[in-house]
């Protein structure tokens, strides 16, 4: 009888222990620069314990872990469909932990969430409904039938007869839904309401196998980005209420990189615009990016020099012309070489030799933009932000300019806006961990200049 007693206690102790866990939970993971907070909920029901999570940056909410474990002072949360993992101990009402998604850990730790989580900074320019738009909004789907996808988008038309100068936006890398969305700004839906409200229709789409488009986001290269961004283009062209000979594209960041090769040949095409675009070899940006974001958030000149040998001989290999196999073993012996005595453990190398190997991201880093500036003949603006820590602003602006006038093309606008930063918020400092602090989405002085140029193009 003692014995069952004791047993019993233990189980009426595990229990209560397990109770303290129940709540909600907040903290933030930095993931390179970006400070993302997540939100753990945790229930329990009839001694079942259940938990989900939200990314409020990401306007994610209600994600379902599918294991809850609980021992002693100890959970674990798993999330094996997006290879997300939580392992955290329970000290002083605290949570102290490690974030795991595909391989890779970050450092999480968690408080307890009192009432509703209100940290987003507010985004005023993000519109509101209205009872009446100064435009039409049009939801689409866009067939690329060369590479067997279908596109949703939104189309937004000025009020009027027309025909319109029209715009297709295409947004940088990573799969982003027709908004561009990031830590709760929707960029490209305040580009369009703006460039509508002034005369000029805007379509924008998901990337392929994101939001309500169809097709494989993961297998996909730059070069089927810009087949998909034909496909919009010429739609765009067809419809009514639009002049087709002033209608063109605008590439942000990669889309900068995809908008080139997307109309390089084509005659059709009215005008490019250029924002925050790659001028230079995508490697050689590489570098100057990570040497630019490390060295503004205070990291040493020793540790930049070791990332930058490090990530030049990467590059190296990348645009070597071994098979898949040698690639994958070479990766894993530069890494290991390279950070003999780091923390970077045995089963975080392979995600990390996936990203690096991935059919996109050797293409990416073999581009030269060049190659397709150079065959570009319709008018070009180019707008950068001089506090831009991830395309470095002068170099790319002078390679971008380089490379379109080779040709004779004279019909290139370019300002350097000052105090802007990659997504073109107003800052000072340009640092990546800013994004979603900063209330501004998109600066109106770089709104004004697109809306001017676009409607001072001459009629063809």
């Amino acid at each position: 009888m003692k014995k069952i007693l004791v047993i019993a206690a233990l189980l009426l102790l595990n229990a209560t222990q397990a109770q303290q866990f129940v709540g909600n939970w907040i903290g933030k993971i930095a993931v390179q620069g970006l400070k993302m907070p997540l939100i753990f909920r945790i229930q329990e029901k009839n001694g079942q314990f259940s938990a989900t999570m939200d990314s409020p940056s990401q306007n994610v909410n209600g994600i379902p872990f599918h294991e809850v474990r609980i021992t002693s002072n100890r959970i674990l949360l798993n999330q094996p469909n997006l290879g997300v993992q939580y392992d955290g101990t329970y000290v002083n009402d605290s949570l102290y932990g490690n974030f795991t998604q595909n391989g890779v850990s970050y450092p999480l730790n968690m408080a307890r969430l009192v009432g509703e989580y209100t940290g987003i900074a507010k985004r005023p320019q993000e519109p509101k409904p209205k009872p009446k738009f100064k435009y039409r909004i049009q939801e689409v789907v866009i067939e690329n039938s060369a590479e067997k996808v279908k596109l949703a988008g939104t189309l937004t038309i000025p009020k009027g007869k027309g025909p319109f100068p029209a715009v297709v936006l295409i947004s940088g890398s990573g799969p982003q839904n027709r908004d561009s969305e990031i830590l709760g700004h929707k960029p490209f839906w305040v580009i369009a309401d703006y460039l509508s409200s002034n005369g000029i229709a805007v379509l924008r789409c998901d990337d392929r196998g994101v939001g309500k488009s169809t097709g494989n986001f993961s297998t996909a290269t730059s070069a089927n980005f810009a087949s998909d961004a034909q496909a919009i283009l010429t739609f765009l062209r067809k419809q009514p209420q639009i002049n087709p000979t002033k209608t063109g594209i605008l590439g942000h960041s990669e889309g900068g990189m995809i908008a080139p090769i997307a109309v390089a040949t084509d005659p059709a095409n009215g005008f490019l615009i250029l924002l925050a675009a790659p001028g230079i070899p995508i490697d050689s940006l590489m570098l100057l990016q990570n040497q630019l974001v490390l060295r503004s958030q205070g990291e040493s000149e020793s540790k930049i020099q070791q990332y930058s040998d490090f990530n030049r001989a990467c590059y190296r290999l990348l645009k070597s012309n071994v098979d898949a196999y040698e690639l994958d073993h070479q990766m894993e012996l530069l890494i290991q070489k390279s950070y003999p005595d780091s923390e970077l453990k045995a089963q975080n190398i392979r995600p990390l030799i996936q990203q690096f190997t991935s059919p996109w991201f050797r293409y990416f880093i073999n581009y030269n933009p060049d190659v397709y500036l150079q065959q570009i003949h319709t008018p070009v603006l180019v707008i950068q932000g001089d506090k831009d820590l991830q395309v470095s602003p002068i170099e790319n602006m002078k390679g971008i300019e380089a490379s379109i006038t080779s040709n004779g093309n004279k019909h290139v606008e370019l300002h350097l806006v000052p105090n802007k930063n990659h997504l073109f918020q107003t800052t000072t400092t340009g640092k990546v961990e800013e994004y979603g602090e900063l209330e501004e989405t998109f600066s109106v002085e770089v709104l004004e200049i697109i809306k001017n140029w676009i409607l001072g193009l001459p009629n063809q």
